[in-house]
């Protein structure tokens, strides 16, 4: 659902850990928008995980009402940690290498252009994931793709962006004896999926690909089961997702695609895990639940 209001205070958070994500003509370009809007706001460029606690602390005490989050998925994901449920609405910044959710959101890849669209006001009230602690907006994994972001060097990502993320899959395609088997339980529906991997979304973009055709606010996840811990079939699946190809998947006893509003995933052995592209431990023989939270947050959308 769509509304409308008047912003009155932005707070405008970017990750400037990374300066190439963020550098000062951005920066300068910004601020010249929120100037000439006339709207109180700050902007802060953070280092680190104490300075951005600290600016969201102070922003929620000095009553900031809107958070710009400047970055990619996984700023995001720290960002929104850290703020939800502190009466602030949401808008984007895309500062990343994917933007899942800005892309999914249809807000601008050009920063300046992203924050007239918050300035606008139009909010869409956002369904949010839950697990393990922690709240996702975009997608997550168990698995094959949560071993890639646990063993992925930062270097890499920021020297070759979604490349990195290509090459470092076939590499973990070498160690699938890591991969431990799953079983996930569907809610309403009841049903118990055997495999190995795990891919779930919010959003129809996941790690710069449209793999779904879920919405932000249907108040369901779509995912991808791979049932069978083979290479080819891996490559395969990947192969019928992207092009919508068999590819040589064969049936559908390989790859299952479903929604649900909550689901249960159990393993004997370690689970690799993340959320939003940043990893998240997990305990051996350790059920992880995962829910949707139907439309609980607001965020500045075109």
């Amino acid at each position: 659902m769509l509304t409308g209001f008047c912003i009155l205070k932005i707070l405008a958070l970017l990750n400037a850990v990374d300066r190439n994500h963020c550098p000062d003509e951005v920066l300068r370009s910004i601020e010249a928008i929120f100037s000439a809007s006339g709207n109180d706001y700050r902007i802060i460029r953070f280092h680190s995980k104490d300075e951005s606690i600290s600016a969201i602390a102070d922003g929620q005490r000095d009553g900031f009402d809107t958070l710009l989050m400047g970055g990619g998925d996984g700023t995001i994901h720290h960002l929104f940690n850290l703020s939800i449920g502190k009466g602030f609405r949401y808008g984007v910044i895309p500062l990343g290498t994917v933007s899942a959710l800005a892309r999914s959101l249809n807000i601008p890849a050009n920063p300046a252009a992203a924050c007239r669209v918050a300035l606008a006001g139009k909010t869409l009230k956002m369904d949010i994931g839950r697990a393990a602690n922690r709240y996702f907006t975009c997608f997550g994994s168990v698995g094959l793709d949560a071993s890639v972001v646990h063993t992925i060097e930062t270097r890499s990502k920021v020297r070759w962006k979604h490349a990195a993320f290509v090459m470092q899959g076939l590499r973990r395609l070498a160690r699938l004896d890591e991969i431990a088997p799953i079983e996930a339980e569907l809610f309403p529906s009841g049903e118990l999926i055997k495999g190995y991997s795990l891919l779930f979304s919010n959003l129809p973009i996941y790690a710069g690909f449209r793999l779904f055709a879920s919405k932000a606010d249907d108040g369901e996840m779509e995912m991808l089961i791979f049932k069978k811990n083979k290479a080819r079939h891996y490559l395969s699946g990947v192969c019928k997702m992207l092009f919508n190809k068999n590819c040589g998947m064969g049936n559908e006893r390989l790859l299952f695609r479903g929604v649900a509003e909550r689901l249960i995933v159990r393993s004997a052995g370690s689970l690799f895990m993340q959320l939003d592209g940043e990893p998240i431990p997990t305990e051996p023989a350790q059920d992880i639940v995962f829910e949707v939270i139907p439309k609980a947050a607001e965020f500045l959308v075109p």
